[in-house]
């Protein structure tokens, strides 16, 4: 589920990214983005080191 929302997140942050006309927000949503990317390759890295999260009931 984590990854599901992390990567909706950055899918979105992207197109917002490619919209946006002002300076100032663009380089705020690219910060977001940037925050979602390495959230996900944090998910990808523990997972992989076999140290996964508890899904959550």
């Amino acid at each position: 589920m984590h990854r599901f929302v992390l990567q909706a997140n950055i899918e979105r942050f992207q197109a917002l990214i490619e919209r946006e006309t002002d300076p100032a927000q663009k380089a705020r949503l690219q910060q977001l983005l940037e925050a979602e990317l390495k959230a996900l390759a944090a998910l990808d890295h523990a997972e992989h080191a076999g140290h996964a999260p508890e899904p959550k009931a």
